[in-house]
């Protein structure tokens, strides 16, 4: 296998496309698989997950006859000494290149010159939320990938796959109810060149229970609470007593919300519209009562 390989790599360069000539491209086949949801952080807009992701393509350079060696079926090469198709994340939070680039993997090449090449890590992409029916809501995140230094005439993106190949773990807060695949081609030319991308879609849906049991079942309670107090004699002095603790309680349970919120104003979260009504009822509560002290 050594003698196959310094053979296979002599004179060869990194640098140069395996195409069968200049003007083809070259077709590199993806698939990911998504082992895991590590965690979705709701204030950054941020979703974080263990990916592995295949790049499959042919380079003619590396063929052998395997009755020349011993019948040698594949063989293992450092990706540092092979071409890549220089895959990234465009929407990666933290780098573009990130996992994708990483240099500590190797390919599989196999007797036709097959390359099959993995990469595997944990990845945080940017994904925009419409927390509209928190927490009742459903999102859809983006693995956005692309080929960073070749346009679509050097290096053809390609998919076999109809949705994202689920490995997935148990998540405590997301459940995973659909994915989807497409390819895409800029809008935008360079210097007359297209580029293409392949979009991986996965649509969760937020498990509420948690924010059922600390959130939404204490304001209701709270809610009829605060109606009981309208029936208090306007004498009776509790009654601002009543309405400003119930006040503070929804004020609590809205610091709750506003601390996994997003920082935007391109949203309105409907529970923080259910509180403003109350809010408003308590002042009216408690201008009404100091203008009946007054009298």
């Amino acid at each position: 296998e050594s003698g196959l390989v310094d053979k296979l790599l002599d004179g060869y360069n990194v640098d140069a496309r395996p195409a069968a000539n200049g003007s083809a491209p070259v077709n590199v086949n993806v698939t990911i698989h998504l082992q895991s949801l590590q965690e979705m952080d709701e204030k950054n807009q941020i979703l974080t997950s263990v990916l592995w992701i295949a790049a499959f393509w042919n380079d003619p350079r590396l063929a052998w006859d395997p009755d020349e060696y011993e019948g040698t079926a594949s063989i293992s090469i450092h990706q540092t000494k092979l071409w890549t198709p220089d895959l990234i994340l465009l929407n990666n939070a933290e780098d573009m290149y990130g996992a994708l680039q990483d240099h500590n993997f190797r390919a599989i090449v196999y007797p036709k010159g097959d390359v099959q090449y993995w990469v595997a890590g944990k990845l945080k992409i940017s994904c925009v939320l419409d927390l509209t029916f928190f927490p009742f809501d459903a999102q859809a995140c983006y693995f956005h990938i692309n080929s960073w230094g070749y346009n679509s005439q050097a290096v053809s993106l390609r998919t076999n796959d109809k949705a994202i190949n689920i490995r997935y773990g148990h998540n405590p807060q997301w459940r995973i109810v659909d994915s989807s695949v497409k390819l895409e081609i800029s809008p935008e030319t360079y210097h007359g060149y297209d580029y293409e991308s392949l979009i991986y879609t996965i649509h969760l849906q937020r498990k509420p229970q948690y924010y059922i049991n600390i959130v939404v079942v204490p304001c209701s309670l709270l809610s009829v609470v605060s109606l009981m107090n309208f029936c208090l004699p306007v004498q009776e002095g509790e009654k601002i007593a009543m309405g400003m603790t119930v006040l503070l309680s929804f004020s609590v349970f809205q610091l709750i919300i506003a601390d996994n919120m997003p920082r935007t104003s391109d949203q309105v979260i409907l529970m923080c519209e259910y509180y403003l009504p109350h809010v408003s009822c308590f002042i009216q509560l408690y201008i009404s009562q100091q203008c009946t002290s007054q009298h």
